[in-house]
């Protein structure tokens, strides 16, 4: 299972998702909109781990 952390500002966020072992697997500094953020989490959008 993965986990994800938010850090919310006004114009960016920053994204961590980790994994069971709390091993850092995907960051990212993303702007506040209707299409990088969700982008974020699209399964087809593949983690490597």
């Amino acid at each position: 299972m993965y986990y994800s952390g938010i850090d919310r500002h006004k114009q960016f966020s920053y994204f961590t998702t980790v994994n069971n072992e709390g091993i850092i697997i995907k960051q990212a500094e993303l702007k506040n909109n209707e299409f990088d953020i969700p982008n974020y989490f699209y399964k087809g959008n593949r983690i490597r781990t």
